[in-house]
């Protein structure tokens, strides 16, 4: 596909015989079959311009909640956890009912709110439990589904809204027996995200005495089989081991899983927190030491290449949509592109078992993404801490985005290509894009491709 940028938003394409003219926001396709009468209406792109109207907020709200501070695992390439302090550089700790429901409570209120501005009566509430590992604290979190379910069934009976709940956990499976298999099936669950991490998993993900934990994955994996939940399984892959990403699918495929799997994901190994962001607070002279140790930790140029070639390769093979991202190009280009590539700080927030609140859970424990505070008496929306990083993400749309302001993809390119948290611990920067970018780049033109192929 040839590609050439007209205006901020407007793109000239050429695939096969046929020329589209592209406009990314809202996201409109306008396709000829010749050259001239393309370039006909490009005289006055007058019009398409006057497209461009910010989105105020959809008919959803995500809620994180780190349940959990606490680890039964300690793998050597967690981007949460802390030697000295826990994860997130927090105690160990677990979330208190009370937390759970001024969490849910003021998420639910956030929704309603967007629901009303848009004059909808049906809306979607994302609630993820995460951790440390979240089934520390398997009583909360019981507790927390019948009191979410509960809640929602009185705002159907007071407002007349109907608002659908979707769960989602990541846990390292160790915990999961019967009794938790049956409950993810009862509330059902989006997935049940849990990582194997191919041939070598022990090497990676081993408990505190050293030991590896696969054998005891599995066991989870079966009870979740059993009882048909919906399952992802998840494979990190580090800079050095991009070469083997094919063996992955093979290694799931000889465990007898992959067929059982709703999702499948080969998640490139990101910079733990501890690795980058702390060069941020350290004096000048220093930093250059600190990154020449961990450089070791992103992909260079040749395995970011590499590493797109075999998602394209597996996602082929094995009829995968690599981390889910098919489904939302497609989602995004049907609602007409977004101004933003990530809903963090506006449509969704993570908690910490302390109340702290934060744009996301890979910027939990950053003192310079603090919102405020959940247990505080005050609507934590209307704090000052709440309304700064708000503004700040709401500054960062597509079109202000180094990389993304020349990219055809801009306003259809999913979340986690372009992470706002990822972009600050990686590049230090708020305005750059990860190296996820050039890794799911072709896959996202690919599946454009497709798309425009059968249209």
């Amino acid at each position: 596909m040839n590609i050439k940028q007209i205006s901020p938003s407007s793109f000239c394409c050429k695939d096969g015989q046929l020329y589209y003219l592209i406009n990314t926001y809202p996201f409109k396709i306008f396709q000829f079959k010749n050259y001239q009468d393309l370039h006909n209406l490009n005289k006055n792109l007058g019009a398409l311009k006057s497209f461009i109207t910010p989105v105020d907020c959809p008919n959803y709200f995500s809620l994180e909640l780190i349940f959990s501070t606490a680890c039964n695992l300690a793998c050597t390439y967690c981007y949460a956890r802390e030697k000295k302090t826990g994860c997130y550089n927090m105690r160990p700790q677990n979330m208190d009912k009370t937390t759970i429901k001024k969490a849910i409570d003021f998420s639910l209120s956030q929704l309603i709110n967007n629901l009303k501005k848009n004059k909808s009566d049906r809306g979607t509430f994302d609630l993820y439990f995460m951790g440390g590992e979240p089934l520390l604290n398997k009583k909360n979190l019981f507790f927390a589904m019948d009191y979410i379910m509960d809640q929602v069934k009185k705002i159907k009976e007071k407002f007349n809204l109907t608002i659908k709940v979707s769960p989602v956990i990541s846990t390292n499976g160790i915990l999961i027996n019967e009794e938790v298999a049956v409950f993810f099936k009862k509330f059902k669950f989006s997935y049940v995200g849990v990582t194997i991490d191919g041939e070598k998993h022990d090497n990676y993900r081993k408990f505190p005495n050293g030991k590896g934990t696969l054998s005891e994955i599995l066991k989870g994996i079966k009870f979740l089989i059993k009882n048909k939940v919906n399952l992802k399984i998840l494979s990190v892959v580090p800079p050095g081991e991009v070469n083997k990403i094919d063996k992955i699918l093979a290694f799931f495929d000889s465990l007898k899983i992959l067929s059982n799997a709703t999702r499948v994901s080969i998640v490139p190994r990101a910079p733990a927190i501890n690795e980058m962001y702390r060069t941020c607070a350290i004096p000048q002279p220093y930093i250059k030491k600190i990154l020449k140790k961990t450089k070791g930790n992103k992909f260079s140029k040749k395995e970011r290449k590499i590493f797109a070639q075999k998602l394209l390769q597996i996602t082929k093979e094995y009829n995968i949509d690599e981390r889910d991202l098919k489904r939302k190009i497609i989602e995004l280009v049907k609602m007409g592109g977004s101004l933003y590539h990530c809903p963090a700080a506006l449509w969704k927030i993570s908690i910490s078992p302390d109340g702290s609140i934060y744009p996301c859970h890979q910027f939990v424990g950053i003192k310079k993404f603090y919102m405020g505070n959940i247990l505080q008496n005050i609507n934590p929306a209307q704090s000052s801490d709440y309304k700064k990083i708000e503004k700040m993400f709401k500054k960062r749309t597509v079109f202000k985005i180094n990389k993304c302001k020349k990219c055809l993809f801009q306003t259809i390119c999913p979340p986690l290509v372009d992470c706002p948290a990822r972009s600050f611990l990686e590049e230090n920067s708020f305005y750059k894009t990860p190296q996820y970018c050039e890794i799911y780049f072709p896959y996202i033109k690919q599946t454009f491709i497709n798309f425009l192929n059968n249209l």
